[in-house]
């Protein structure tokens, strides 16, 4: 194992590198397609994606942690030229040709962080080299784009969590398709087709002269980032990072530290941000039970740089961690804004949540579940049934875990929005009525991190017995502090 030392925003963090042989771990988990495979997966009404890269080559990556363990995602990606085609029974609904850059075909990369480690079922970017909405919609030509993603089916999760993305009104819903993919030959079986985050009339509605950036738990993996006062950075989605221009940095960077030290002022945070919006965005969250609080990929976007101009938040995205915080709020109320304001006594934010909850909450969870399992009885359902069926044994006859029914999936997300109703309305009644009592609580609310006297969690908000090298984030008298170690 290799150590890389990389300087972020004046600190040292050791970064232990490890390469990623993609085409080992493919060759290893996964067989090679054959005749009566391919015929088995057209017989689906389900899309299949057959991508050929130029010598049959894979793209790789460096898989990356940082010194304490906590965090892992990819580094030195290669990007690889191929043909990407789309078929659908009987046809082909989409060919790029072959690769001629700028003009035709694809380059293929992976993507992800803590995911990018399952090396047996990676997810992928696909560039275009000429636009196309490889969803095929109707009005296809209003959604061509070059940048999509491939992402791992996830039992229902990703369809949970856009449907109460687009149900609690966040300004866009990426869009997807369930597909199979063949890679060079080799079942890899289902992934989701889905739009990317980015810059676009029809994706994050911001200007030309706006921004889109991350509030990213793997900024010390970027090269130019924006620090903030509560310990991760700001990394650049849009403009892109090699595009950015000095005084833009300049204005995200002033523009960022005001709106974080409003956080903590009571009833500041509007002149910053949409309140209404970030409050939907912690709800979601909320009502989706999110235990990866760091890893939530919090996306704040910018229309432009006019005096009006707001940070929002969205769209709600990785939904992997969510269901896992029964009896207590999301993971997100451990991010330091979002704890501060929601606890701020009779603050703006507080109002806008609670809001929020009242307007929602008589529909969300009935139309949710009518969705969910309006969709478990289509013929969809049924193909997807069938294609995870397939892929059960594509590694070499050992069958993969996700090979749940898709009703089943339904009943689990039925149970869990049925329990996390109850759970939500008497909790956030108790708080309406604290607060149309002046009682709010000004002490963390959510339970789990409620009565610490002193605690020591890493960067990315594990528990640690002590400052370890690099940033330690100490609690203390409800107080936040972060400490840099360099031995």
């Amino acid at each position: 194992m290799q150590q890389h030392y990389i300087l972020k925003i004046g600190v040292i963090f050791i970064i232990l590198a490890q390469p990623l042989l993609a085409q080992n771990d493919i060759i290893e988990h996964h067989r090679q397609a054959d005749s009566a495979q391919i015929a088995a997966y057209r017989d689906l009404n389900i899309p299949l994606l057959i991508i050929e890269t130029e010598d049959h080559t894979f793209p790789t990556a460096d898989v990356v942690w940082n010194s304490s363990h906590t965090a892992v995602t990819l580094t030195n990606h290669t990007k690889v030229p191929g043909r990407l085609i789309m078929l659908l029974k009987e046809d082909t609904i989409y060919d790029s040709k072959e690769y001629l850059k700028d003009e035709s075909g694809i380059t293929l990369k992976l993507r992800g962080n803590s995911s990018a480690a399952e090396q047996d079922k990676p997810g992928y970017k696909i560039k275009l080299q000429k636009k196309a909405d490889l969803l095929l919609r109707e009005d296809g030509k209003n959604f061509k784009d070059k940048e999509w993603a491939l992402v791992k089916e996830n039992v229902l999760k990703f369809k949970e969590g856009f449907c109460i993305n687009e149900l609690i009104g966040m300004p866009w819903t990426p869009q997807y398709r369930y597909v199979n993919v063949i890679l060079n030959n080799y079942v890899l079986g289902h992934y989701m087709l889905i739009e990317t985050v980015k810059q676009g009339s029809h994706r994050v509605n911001i200007s030309k002269e706006g921004y889109c950036i991350e509030y990213d738990a793997y900024f010390w993996n970027e090269d130019v980032t924006v620090p903030s006062i509560f310990g991760y950075a700001y990394s650049f989605k849009y403009p892109d990072s090699e595009d950015l221009l000095p005084w833009q940095l300049d204005y995200v960077t002033q523009s960022i530290n005001q709106t974080e030290i409003a956080y903590s002022q009571p009833n500041s945070c509007a002149q910053y941000i949409d309140v209404n919006n970030f409050a939907k965005w912690l709800l979601g969250h909320d009502i989706l039970g999110n235990g990866d609080g760091s890893g939530s990929n919090i996306y704040l976007n910018k229309y432009d740089t006019t005096s009006t101009a707001k940070w929002f938040c969205g769209p709600l995205w990785d939904f992997d961690g969510i269901e896992q915080t029964p009896n207590q709020f999301s993971s997100d109320h451990s991010i330091i804004w979002f704890k501060t304001m929601f606890n701020l006594p009779q603050d703006t934010f507080i109002h806008a949540y609670i809001k929020e909850w009242e307007r929602i909450e008589p529909v969300i969870f009935d139309s949710a579940i009518a969705r969910i399992n309006r969709y478990a009885t289509s013929e969809e359902a049924e193909d997807l049934n069938k294609s995870r069926l397939l892929n059960q044994y594509n590694n070499y006859g050992n069958p993969w875990p996700d090979t749940v029914s898709v009703q089943q999936d339904a009943a689990r997300i039925t149970k869990w929005l049925t329990n996390r109703h109850v759970w939500l309305k008497d909790t956030i009644s108790q708080i309406a009525a604290k607060y149309s009592s002046e009682q709010m609580p000004t002490t963390i609310y959510n339970p789990k991190y409620e009565n610490i006297p002193k605690a020591y969690y890493s960067i990315l908000g594990f528990p640690v017995h002590h400052p370890s090298q690099g940033v330690t984030i100490v609690c203390e008298d409800n107080k936040i502090k972060k400490v840099v170690t360099t031995k």
